[in-house]
């Protein structure tokens, strides 16, 4: 996965972990940022120890980066107020104490969680009932270009 296609994903896990917990808070680690259910979005600290086995060193390990780039997310949300957090940000930041979603996050989420939604309401067709694939294009041609 590419840098921005992991920075989606785990924006789209975190918001949305934080939004279930709204106006709660709730520690973020960067290696087990789900819990470690099978249907997880996210890669974990689980699947480094596993790439290891199969032979990845630190030096070439796509998923430790990856696992990296869940803090940069963090940080990122943080930096524009989209969430918060109790802990002083250092070098190699593994956990975020007491996060939550701010107003502004909290807005951003619910436009884009009602967007996804939108497209995957069941639309009754000939064939019985499936997705409406002309709303999913367009609104995955104006999802691109936003980002």
């Amino acid at each position: 996965m590419s840098n921005q296609e992991v920075f989606e994903s785990s924006k789209r896990v975190i918001l949305d972990l934080l939004d279930k917990e709204f106006p709660g808070t709730l520690d973020l680690d960067i290696f087990y940022i789900e819990d470690k259910s099978s249907n997880r979005v996210l890669k974990n600290y689980d699947d480094v120890m596993r790439s290891w086995d199969e032979g990845c060193s630190s030096s070439d390990n796509s998923i430790e980066k990856e696992l990296l780039l869940y803090r940069e997310t963090i940080r990122f949300l943080t930096d524009e107020q989209l969430i918060s957090h109790k802990s002083e940000d250092v070098e190699d930041q593994r956990t975020y104490s007491e996060c939550k979603l701010t107003s502004k996050g909290k807005e951003l989420w619910k436009k884009e969680s009602s967007n996804i939604a939108e497209i995957a309401v069941l639309q009754p067709n000939f064939m019985g009932v499936g997705i409406d694939l002309k709303k999913a294009h367009a609104w995955f041609k104006s999802f691109m270009k936003k980002n």
